[in-house]
Order: C-alpha cells, then structure tokens, then sequence
C-alpha cells in the first residue's frame, strides 16, 4: 500500500527538479523551433552563462565553413538586485533567427551591505573573455560582438561598451550596444529617488555623500568621448522609473562627440517593454535593432544619426 505514494513521490520530485532545471520553463517561456539552448554554463567561479542559437542542422564540427556568426552578450535588467539571465536569452530568441548567437551571463547581484559595483562590470568583462575563448566552440566571429541589455542591464552595457572600446590596446572591443531605457545618470537618479530601500544605492553601497560620489564614477553620460562605440537607445516616453531624459541626454553627448548612434523613443511605453511592444504602442522594434546591427558592423560609419520618435 505505501509503495504507490512513495512512486507518486519520487516523481512528484522528479518533475519538480527538471521544472527548475530547465531555463525555458523557469522562466514561462519556450525554447522555440529551430533554436538551441545551452543553460547554465559556467563561466567565472558560480557565475553562469546561457547560449541560445539556431540550430544548424547537419553541422557538428566546429571548424565547418559555413561561416563564423555573430554574437550578442545580453545583460539582463532587475535594478542591479535581480533579473534573470535564463529569461532574458528567451526573451531575445527572436535575434537568433538572424544568425545572432546569444549569450546571457549572470553577474555579481547587489545585496543590502553587498554593492556589486564595480563587481558586475568585471563580471560582464570576463564573460566576454570567455565568449573570446569559446568562439570556435560556438562558431562565433569573436570581432563581431554586440551588447544588448534592459534597464539596468542598458546601464552595464553602456559602461561595459564604453570601457572595451575605450582601451586602446584592448582585443576584446564590442562593435555595438544596444541599451532599452537604461539609467545614464546614476547621481540623478539617487537625487530623483527618494525611497528608504532605493536599489541604485544597495548596488553602489556607501553613505549618502558616498553613493553620490560612485554614482559620478558609475554614470555612462560622464564617460561619452569619441572613442564610445555605436549605440542604439530605446526609451518609453511615458517612463516614470528611468526617464527618457536619461537616453535623450546621453544621444546628445553621443552626437557631440560625433560617435554613431540612434535614439528611439517610444510614445505611450513605460519601464520594463521588450522587442515585441502591446498596446497602446503595439509596435515592433527588432527591425531597429536589426537594422542598427547590420550598419554598425560596416566600416566608414556616418558620425551620428538619430532616427525619429514612432508615431502613434
């Protein structure tokens, strides 16, 4: 008699198991057709790194000519405090279908007493260096990698993009970021913030006077120069939590220092919008994104372009 509830336990347990281990449930969404995905992956201590990619049927040596595809390193958002890689590769799969691999790296999350700046910068770096090193594995060109992230994985993104690039004898240069409503001012942001558990302050630690000080350190408008890769920014007008003033700002200082760039702005869209917008704006931004990609993998850019805000 006690048999058959013990069987119903273990795989009670069981399904349980594999419902956690398995990103694409985890998170509510699918793995779609076509598409490959390899979770989990470590790639920096207990730091994990998710690949997402079409599949290419019939292809299994790594050395295959078929043609080296790019990558995107994609950093998820949650105020430096949460998020989740495993959602946000799935929440992106609509780029694999373009030849893009995708790759989701966890990095250092913020804790009361625990800042993780700069820690999830070096994270981010490192998870680059690991792309670098696994580019055969994953037939990736490892001179053709962009960044893509959301709120405050935009703001990482941005600092992270700029830094590579900035370094002159670095080989690990992005040629692209792509930031969605991303903080740039993180001083402003504290002095606009008046909430006794503000997150931007667990991710910068310190005291008031302190916070301010790293949050100059930490802003991406304060490190814009020319030398800044091509970035595509896309904020919702109707934006309460990160202002659309913050990407209006830094698209400025963007074309003043004569880097290439687009400004997006989205009428009606609040925080926290993917690709794929519902109502009221109901639109669809992965042509942009893609269209931004493929112009800043060519040489000879123009110095900067600012595409008009969507219309109603």
């Amino acid at each position: 008699m006690w048999i058959r509830p013990l069987l119903w336990l273990a795989l009670g347990l069981l399904v349980g198991r594999l419902w956690m281990t398995d990103p694409g449930r985890w998170s509510g969404r699918a793995v779609r057709a076509g598409q490959s995905l390899e979770a989990n992956v470590p790639y920096k201590s207990d730091l994990r790194i998710s690949i997402l990619a079409a599949e290419e049927p019939g292809s299994t040596n790594p050395s295959a000519s078929i043609g080296l595809r790019k990558a995107i390193l994609a950093v998820h958002g949650g105020d430096w405090i949460g998020g989740s890689s495993a959602d946000y590769v799935l929440q992106l799969g609509r780029l694999a279908e373009h030849g893009y691999v995708l790759f989701a790296a966890d990095y250092s999350l913020a804790r009361p007493g625990q800042p993780s700046w700069p820690a999830a910068i070096d994270d981010l770096r490192e998870s680059v260096r690991w792309i670098r090193r696994n580019a055969v594995r994953y037939r990736v060109d490892p001179d053709r990698i962009a960044i893509v992230g959301s709120g405050a994985g935009g703001h990482l993104a941005l600092i992270l993009g700029h830094e590579l690039a900035a370094d002159a004898g670095n080989a690990m240069k992005v040629q692209a970021v792509v930031s969605l409503y991303g903080p740039t001012d993180l001083e402003g942001l504290i002095l606009d913030r008046q909430h006794g558990h503000e997150a931007v302050r667990t991710f910068l630690g310190g005291g008031h006077s302190t916070a301010l000080e790293t949050a100059r350190a930490a802003s991406p408008i304060r490190q814009v120069d020319r030398s800044s890769p091509p970035t595509l920014l896309i904020h919702g007008l109707d934006d309460a939590w990160v202002g659309p003033e913050h990407s209006i700002t830094y698209a400025r200082a963007l074309r003043d220092a004569g880097v290439f760039h687009r400004l997006l702005l989205i009428p009606a869209a609040r925080h926290g919008f993917e690709l794929q917008l519902g109502p009221p704006s109901s639109e669809d931004l992965l042509p942009a994104v893609l269209d931004f990609l493929s112009v800043s993998w060519q040489t000879g850019l123009p110095k900067s372009t600012d595409l008009p805000t969507l219309s109603d």
